[in-house]
């Protein structure tokens, strides 16, 4: 029992020393290697939301909406409740139909589609 619990210290003091990591790559605009650092983590803990929540800011930093999308949606699965991470998927929805305007409003529509259903209240998504 005492093993398992000093494997459990160790592991809980690594994911918070790579978690500064990541934060610290990603403060210093280092996106890809905070994504690499974060995803690392969800290696060991699929449900890490600070590794989350960084890989999916990096990725809207880098423009990469599908993932940073991906990541978001994650985030929110685990947090359903959470409006701050309820709006940036709203927001990503968004950005993300809008690089499809007016080029492809068929592609766009599904996206907005998204947008409204996951924020009803944000009816931003249909005055594009």
């Amino acid at each position: 029992m005492r093993k398992i619990i000093l494997l459990l210290i160790f592991l809980l003091a690594t994911s918070c020393t790579q978690i500064k990591l990541a934060r610290e790559a990603y403060d210093q605009n280092d996106y890809r290697e905070a994504i690499t650092i974060s995803k690392k983590i969800l290696t060991a803990d699929s449900t890490n939301i600070d590794a989350l929540e960084i890989i999916s800011n990096a990725y809207t930093h880098l423009n990469i909406l599908d993932s940073a999308i991906v990541f978001s949606e994650a985030l929110l699965q685990l947090t359903p409740q959470n409006s701050l991470y309820t709006k940036n998927l709203y927001d990503l929805y968004i950005a993300q139909g809008e690089q499809y305007l007016p080029g492809d409003p068929k592609t766009a529509l599904p996206i907005f589609e998204s947008a409204e259903a996951l924020a009803p209240d944000l009816a931003l998504a249909f005055e594009k």
